[in-house]
């Protein structure tokens, strides 16, 4: 058994990229709304801002151990819409190693709840939730457990969820399950409001026993948060079967609120164009469809909408998930919208990377809007019962 920083300096090889210590300038403790020891840097001649954080050098771990710190650091390198992106290691000249990443500081979802909990809605809460499941899948699905999924662990960027792991914990002694329980303490933040660290497990066990769901609580958000704790680990959800769920309730959710606006007269197309964001584009991820993080047309053009007069649409094998294997669509409106580009897109048209992170993969001519139903275990139904 070694130190950490000893495995580091014998183990590190090109596959994780290490920046020498001195491309870092303006170096700024930003402590405040985390319980790490952080600091913002600039990255001399690449025009970024970085997060920087103190490894836990001198910590005694095996090497099984070390290699799952280089599993966990490596899938943190990947790209991913809920992902704060691990850029690479340093080390400063007492010979003490800091790990760098993408800087998106702007505070802890604990901190968010702490001060904006009274503003959210039912739509943000369920929305926030996808962006953690989100996130959590991609790392389960890189055989990554993260082992420390909790509110200071969770950051905003521009009104999106991403997860860290600041102080990569080891993670050896944990599980997927464990993770699935922890996701479960923040599904249940999300719902009643900021827990303090301590108290978590606590509350856990509190809100796990009452009968009656925390007032206006979704009865299958309520029932999806519980099934995460269940005493038993191998009867609680995958992170697949928790997204599922959490997407049928946006989609619910979503379709409700945006046909009783639109078609009772009560929004102007303006307000249309920005409450469906009409004039965004949508990013593609292996799980989801999202709208991007800015706007690629201007608010203020030709807008069209007009009852569906097709027929419903069948759906198979949905992005690979179980346990839902058919997914039909009962559109009722088609709505079109033709906008001004705007010079914020124009000036990312030849940086793939920035252009698809902020504007989307590709732009939707056409929107419908209607219900849907999933349908699970479709090919055990006989002929009759179809």
């Amino acid at each position: 058994m070694k130190i950490l920083k000893e495995w580091i300096a014998e183990r590190i090889n090109d596959d994780i990229y290490f920046f020498d210590y001195g491309e870092f300038s303006n170096l700024e403790e930003i402590n405040e709304g985390t319980k790490w020891s952080l600091k913002k840097a600039n990255l001399k001649n690449r025009r970024i801002t970085v997060a920087i954080k103190n490894l836990d050098n001198n910590s005694k771990i095996t090497k099984r151990s070390f290699k799952g710190f280089i599993n966990k650091i490596k899938t943190f390198s990947k790209s991913h819409q809920n992902i704060n992106r691990f850029l690479g290691l340093t080390k400063d000249s007492e010979g003490n190693y800091f790990s760098v990443w993408k800087y998106i500081f702007e505070g802890s979802l604990r901190d968010y709840l702490k001060d904006k909990f009274s503003l959210l809605q039912w739509n943000d809460k369920i929305q926030m939730a996808l962006d953690i499941t989100s996130g959590l899948m991609f790392l389960h699905s890189e055989a990554i457990v993260h082992g420390n999924l909790d509110a200071n662990n969770i950051f905003i960027k521009n009104g999106r969820l991403m997860i860290a792991d600041l102080s990569f914990c080891d993670s050896s002694k944990q599980d997927m399950e464990y993770d699935i329980y922890r996701l479960g303490i923040l599904l249940l933040e999300l719902s009643i409001g900021p827990l303090n660290s301590q108290g978590s497990f606590s509350l856990v066990q509190t809100y796990g026993k009452i009968e009656d769901p925390v007032e206006n609580t979704p009865l299958e958000y309520q029932r999806v948060y519980q099934e995460c704790w269940h005493e038993d680990p191998d009867l609680r959800p995958e992170v697949n079967e928790v997204y599922e769920i959490l997407s049928q309730l946006k989609s619910k959710s979503n379709t409700n609120e945006n046909l009783d606006e639109i078609f009772k007269g009560s929004l102007t197309p303006q307000q249309i164009i920005k409450k469906v964001k009409l004039n965004y584009g949508l990013i593609l991820t292996e799980y989801d469809i999202q709208p991007g993080v800015q706007a690629i047309f201007a608010e203020d053009g030709e807008l069209k909408m007009s009852l569906y007069e097709g027929q419903p649409m069948v759906y198979t094998n949905i992005n690979g998930l179980q346990p839902v294997e058919v997914c039909i669509n009962f559109p009722i409106a088609e709505i079109t919208y033709k906008g001004d580009l705007l010079e914020s897109f124009s000036k990312y048209a030849d940086d793939d990377e920035k252009l698809h992170e902020s504007f989307g993969h590709f732009f939707a001519r056409k929107i419908l809007l209607g219900g849907k139903i999933f349908i699970k275990k479709f090919g055990l139904a006989n002929q009759t019962q179809i």
